[in-house]
Formats: structure tokens, sequence, C-alpha cells
């Protein structure tokens, strides 16, 4: 049996991701994307070790970026989405020791070539010398989020999806999820699909504070999609009545980005990472908004300090903090 820990467990390190590639990102973007890794790489590396996966062509302006501030290992990579297409690492109940989960990266149901990214999970395992197992389902990690104490949150937009799971019924999915993740309960959101290529993972809609609190982030822009879908989670998960505490974070609307211009934007701030003594926020130029994020996470993660860095860029490409890092969790020998 295994056990996936909540993200404020102690880790022995983060992993990143710089394979930017001009196949899939703009050129006139890579520099400011190259800058927005970086400045989040240099941040959680203040806290805890970072494992750095790195193009070969990439490793010259990362080196100039980060110089010895992080762990250089180099491997074919196609995006910088680390959080999606490495290992989800677990523990072993009965061990203690460190196992990794690969749950088959498949380019968010082959919406993107992900033939290097695919292979992410077992050289994540490799390097960190433990064993990796291949789950039978199909899934990404910016799509599980656990309280750590046998309770996990999903959407079923972005796992019950026939891009990734055609053959698979709920309770297949559910027996699975709890066999890799050590849950014993699951919270279904029904989630958004066909708006984004993740198809709405969860670590942009909700998140553990701990084992009985959660934080979801509420959408205030009446022409986004998302302004429906966050009313329909926050409704749901009060008549669920199984979190004791919800908290509210909303989302930026005076943004730095010409939203017109770049309609994939990602503005959520519950797409932090949580890392050892820190927890790591996006900033995104409201200077309410990204004020008040600053204050209820805070409140929220009181032992923390709060640290906004600026992801403009990686924002622009649908994603945030969250999904280009995971967590190596320290086990228990």
């Amino acid at each position: 049996m295994y056990y996936f820990p909540h993200e404020s467990h102690a880790h022995t390190c983060t992993w990143m991701s710089f394979g930017m590639s001009t196949t899939i990102w703009p050129k006139k973007l890579i520099a400011s994307l190259q800058q927005n890794l970086a400045d989040i790489a240099l941040a959680i590396a203040e806290f805890e070790p970072v494992n750095l996966l790195v193009t070969p062509e990439n490793y010259p302006v990362a080196w100039n970026l980060l110089g010895s501030s992080v762990n250089y290992i180099k491997a074919p990579l196609n995006d910088i989405w680390l959080r999606d297409s490495g290992a989800n690492f677990v523990l072993d109940k009965s061990s203690g020791q460190l196992v990794a989960i690969d749950f088959n990266f498949n380019g968010w149901g082959n919406k993107q070539r992900y033939n290097f990214d695919r292979h992410v999970a077992k050289i994540m395992a490799n390097y960190a010398e433990s064993q990796l197992i291949k789950a039978n389902i199909n899934l990404e990690g910016g799509s599980i989020e656990v309280n750590g104490s046998g309770v996990g949150i999903f959407t079923e937009s972005a796992i019950l999806n026939s891009d990734r799971n055609p053959n698979c019924t709920r309770q297949q999915i559910e027996y699975q999820l709890k066999t890799y993740l050590g849950l014993t309960d699951i919270i279904w959101l029904k989630g958004i699909k066909g708006y984004d290529i993740t198809d709405g993972h969860i670590d942009f809609y909700a998140r553990f504070i701990n084992d009985n609190s959660i934080i979801i982030s509420l959408e205030n822009d009446t022409y986004s999609f998302d302004y429906r879908v966050t009313r329909e989670h926050q409704n749901s998960l009060i008549a669920m009545n199984k979190i004791k505490n919800i908290t509210t974070l909303n989302t930026p609307q005076n943004v730095r980005v010409n939203r017109q211009r770049y309609p994939e934007f990602a503005a959520s701030y519950v797409n932090y990472y949580l890392c050892h003594q820190a927890v790591i926020i996006p900033q995104f130029g409201d200077q309410n908004a990204d004020s008040a994020a600053v204050e209820i996470l805070t409140d929220c993660f009181p032992n923390h300090k709060i640290v906004p860095v600026n992801i403009d860029t990686i924002a622009i490409g649908g994603g945030g903090i969250h999904c280009v890092t995971q967590q190596q969790p320290k086990t228990a020998i």
C-alpha cells in the first residue's frame, strides 16, 4: 500500500524541467519563459534543493541564469510541465521507502507531442534510486490533489475522460487512485473539458491547506468560462459537507498581460507550490489581488514565508508554478 503525502510533508528536493522548445513555444517568448522558470527555481532553492532536468541545448542558458544554485540533470524533453509529465513520488506504507508512480503521460490526451516527456518519470526514478511502478490508468500530476490523510480531490473532466481513460469506469479509476495514492475517500468536482489543454486540472481550482481545510479559486470575470465553473465547485463542496473549512481566493482582473492576445493566460493564485518553510506564489500585476493573495495565504500557512514570483510567460502557456514543479518527499528511513 502506498501513501502520497500532502505537499507540506518534508521534501528531499523539488524537481523542475528546463525543456522549452520553439516547436511548442513562440520564439519571442522563450527568453522570458526561461527567466520565469529560473526565478521560480531560485526562489525554491533558498529553502530546499532543486533538481533541474535540462536539455543539452538549453543547458548553457540555464547555467547562465542559475549557476550552481540547482543540480542539473541533462535529458531530452519536450516541454516544461514536469508536474504533469514526471513521476509522482509516494511512500511505501510498510517499508517507508520512496516509490515513483508513472501515470503514463500521453500529452494531455494526445494534444501535444510527448515522445520525450513520456520517459521523464523513469529518468526521475532512476536518479532518485527509487522503484518505478507504471500505473494502469493515464493522468497528469496536476490532476491530483490530496490532504495526506486519505482524501483526494479530482476533476471529472481531466480524469474521467476518453482522451485519457477510454476503457475505464469511474469505479475502476477510483480503485487505481486509491491504490497508488493511499486514499480512502475521493471527492469529484465537475471541472470543464475542452477549454484548456489539461481539461481543467484540479490544481488550478482547489488545494488542501490541511486535513480539513481547502482553498478554492473564484473567478469574478463574468466573461470567463471559469466564472461558472468555480462557482459550481464552490457550491458542490459546500453541499457535500465533507470539508470543514473552505477559503476562497479571487483571481486577478487587472493583469500585465493582454488577455485578448493571449487567451490561454492562466491566472490562479491557488496554483502555488509549497516547499520547506515557504509558499511560492504567482504574481500577476493586479496590486489589490496580488496583495490579497499574500494576505490570505499567510493566514493559511502562518509558519511559511510567502514568496511572490512573476510568472507571466508561464501563465501565457496555460500553466503556473505548481505545474512546473514536483516534490520528492523525504522517506521515513
